[in-house]
C-alpha cells in the first residue's frame, strides 16, 4: 500500500477486516432497486390506479346524476299539484290568442300569446354546423312556446279603498290600512267573480339583465368556470289594474281602475297620467313576449322597460333550482353531437315545462242525468 492510500480510502475500509466490509457493502449495493424496476412498478401502479379509479369516479358521477334526476322528479310532482290546485281554484285561465310583434326584423309576426321571447347565442352552418361559435356572437331571438300562463283568482272581500288615501285598502279584520296590501282582502266573494290578482307561471332568465351561461352541457357555449345563467321557472302574483288618481286628458282629476304601470304597459288609447307621470289606460298589455327581457333594445324605452322587469323580480319566486337546472332543452344529434338549427345558425330549443291546452274527452258538452 502506498503512503498516501489511507488519504484516499475511508477509515472504515483500511485495517485487516477490509475484505469482509467491502463484501457486506457490495451486497448491500445489490439488494437496492435498480431503475429499470422502479419504471416497472411504477407503470405498474399507474394502470391499476386507473382500472380502479376511474369506475370509482363514473359511479360517483351516475349517483349525481340519479340524485339529480330524483330531485328533479320530486320538484316536477310538486309543481305539477300546485298549479294544478291553482287552477281548479281559479276564475279562469287567460287564453293568450294571437299577437303581432317584430321579430328578427319583420312586423307584424304572428305569436302566441302563451309563449315569451328568449335570448340564445347561434351555432354555426354550412357543412360544420351546430357547433358552438368562439368568440360568441351576438345573442338572437328565439319564441319559446307554451313557457307562461296567467291564472285569474277569485274577488275577495269587498273594494274597501280607504276615500282619504287613494289606492290604499283597509285590513277588513281591524278597518285600518295596511300598506301591504295590493288587492282587497277576505273571503272569496259568492257568486264566484273574478278578481284583481293574477298568478303568472312563467320561465325566464335567473338574471335577466345578463347573458344566458350553461358551462355544463357544451352545446350553445363552451364549458367555462363562469357562474351560470340558466333559465328558471318563476311564479308571480300580480294587480294588472289599481285604483289610482288619474288626470285625465279631457280635463280635471278623477279616480279610476288603470294599468298598473308597475307590470305592464297600457293598451293604446290612454286616458290620462297617473300620479307617477306615465301615461295609462283602462286596459294593461298582459301578452307581452318580452316582458322579462332585460336591456331590451326593441323597447321604446329601456329605463322604463328595465323599471318593469326589477319589479317582476321582486314580485316572482324562483320555484326551480337556482343552478344546475335548466328550464329549456335544446334539440341535439346524439351521436355528433350538433345542434340543430335552421338555415341561419339559430339553434331549435323547447321549454322543460309546457302550459299547453289539451282536450277533456269526459267533459259533457251538454247537463247530462247521473
Amino acid at each position: 500500500m502506498e503512503p498516501g492510500d489511507s488519504k484516499q480510502h475511508p477509515p472504515d475500509l483500511r485495517g485487516p477486516r477490509r475484505g469482509n466490509e467491502l463484501k457486506n457493502f457490495r451486497r448491500h449495493c445489490h439488494a437496492a432497486f435498480t431503475l429499470i424496476e422502479l419504471l416497472t412498478v411504477i407503470a405498474i401502479s399507474a394502470i391499476l390506479m386507473t382500472i380502479i379509479l376511474i369506475p370509482l369516479f363514473q359511479s360517483f358521477n351516475l349517483t349525481r346524476q340519479a340524485l339529480a334526476l330524483a330531485d328533479a322528479q320530486d320538484k316536477g310532482r310538486e309543481l305539477t299539484e300546485r298549479i294544478s290546485r291553482e287552477m281548479s281554484e281559479a276564475v279562469a285561465i287567460r287564453e293568450g290568442g294571437r299577437i303581432l310583434t317584430t321579430f328578427r326584423a319583420t312586423p307584424d309576426t304572428p305569436i302566441s300569446g302563451n309563449a315569451t321571447i328568449i335570448r340564445i347565442p347561434p351555432v354555426s352552418v354550412g357543412a360544420n354546423g351546430g357547433r358552438f361559435l368562439n368568440p360568441r356572437p351576438a345573442d338572437v331571438e328565439v319564441v319559446l312556446p307554451f313557457s307562461k300562463i296567467d291564472i285569474v283568482k277569485a274577488a275577495r272581500g269587498e273594494d274597501s279603498i280607504d276615500p282619504a288615501n287613494p289606492g290604499q285598502y283597509r285590513d277588513p279584520v281591524t278597518g285600518k290600512i295596511d300598506p301591504t296590501l295590493t288587492s282587497p282582502k277576505g273571503q272569496v266573494k259568492v257568486s264566484i267573480a273574478p278578481g284583481q290578482t293574477m298568478v303568472r307561471w312563467f320561465v325566464a332568465l335567473r338574471d335577466p339583465f345578463g347573458l344566458y351561461n350553461n358551462p355544463y352541457d357544451g352545446l350553445l357555449m363552451g364549458r367555462n368556470g363562469e357562474r351560470d345563467n340558466l333559465y328558471v321557472l318563476y311564479r308571480a302574483e300580480v294587480t294588472p289594474r289599481r285604483w289610482t288618481s288619474v288626470t285625465l286628458d279631457t280635463g280635471g282629476t278623477a279616480m279610476r281602475y288603470v294599468t298598473d304601470t308597475r307590470y305592464f304597459e297600457s293598451v293604446e288609447p290612454t286616458i290620462g297620467v297617473d300620479s307617477t307621470g306615465r301615461r295609462v289606460g283602462p286596459v294593461p298589455k298582459l301578452d307581452d313576449p318580452r316582458f322579462m327581457l332585460g336591456n331590451d333594445g326593441a323597447s321604446a324605452d329601456v329605463d322604463e322597460k328595465n323599471r318593469r322587469v326589477n319589479n317582476w323580480l321582486r314580485k316572482s319566486i324562483v320555484q326551480t333550482e337556482l343552478s344546475r337546472y335548466d328550464m329549456i332543452q335544446t334539440l341535439y344529434d346524439l351521436q355528433s353531437r350538433r345542434v340543430r338549427h335552421d338555415n341561419n345558425g339559430i339553434p331549435t330549443v323547447l321549454p322543460l315545462v309546457q302550459f299547453r291546452p289539451g282536450h277533456v274527452g269526459s267533459d259533457p258538452a251538454k247537463g247530462m242525468m247521473a
